[in-house]
């Protein structure tokens, strides 16, 4: 938006800038019916991502990436910041609102989307986080059942030292999932301890 494209730039015309540019047909465009969103052409923007890579220190541009994940999740565009921060490699901010929106992304379907964010996240913060766990099982169960019935067990062990029950049922149905979706292997069910799972 204007405000946003304000606060990144800290100038006052902003806003003035990319009604021009979208005026004129410069590689902007121009969305919602209420305040305007602009957003760049994809191949610029590519060009304009490359050039500010260049010009900066690393340093410089993850500052300035953590400064633009603020202002969207400030204006409720979280799954922006969430690409920026991992972006900028700020891995715990970034962990932090994955966790706000990572449940409602699986129940809207969007696997693909919380699997992405989560490949690019390091193994190890992953593993550590059981719903961060059960999240990355939840999007490898369509393609890869034995995988993901490994990532519902470690995610049950690591809900059950928290003593958190609703993640333990979860994971608990997850490995009950994985286990009917292996072609040929349905009659694991008879020798899983599924009432020792629930009991715990």
């Amino acid at each position: 938006t204007a405000a946003m494209a304000q606060a990144i730039s800290r100038n006052a015309d902003a806003g003035g800038l990319l009604r021009k540019m979208f005026r004129n047909h410069y590689f902007v465009e121009r969305r919602g019916d209420g305040e305007a969103f602009y957003q760049y052409h994809d191949l610029f923007r590519e060009f304009l991502l490359a050039r500010f890579e260049e010009s900066r220190t690393p340093a410089a541009a993850r500052a300035t990436k953590r400064k633009a994940a603020q202002i969207l999740e400030a204006g409720g565009h979280i799954e922006a910041a969430i690409d920026l921060l991992l972006s900028a490699q700020e891995t715990r901010a970034a962990v932090r609102l994955l966790l706000r929106v990572g449940q409602e992304l699986i129940d809207q379907g969007r696997h693909q989307r919380v699997a992405a964010w989560l490949a690019e996240l390091p193994k190890e913060s992953v593993a550590v986080n059981a719903w961060l766990s059960y999240w990355l099982g939840t999007t490898q169960l369509p393609s890869d059942a034995p995988l993901a019935e490994r990532s519902f067990e470690h995610c049950y062990e690591s809900f059950g030292k928290t003593n958190d029950d609703i993640g333990c049922l979860f994971a608990a149905q997850g490995v009950v999932l994985a286990i009917t979706a292996q072609v040929g292997r349905f009659r694991r069910l008879e020798g899983a301890d599924v009432r020792g799972i629930h009991a715990q």
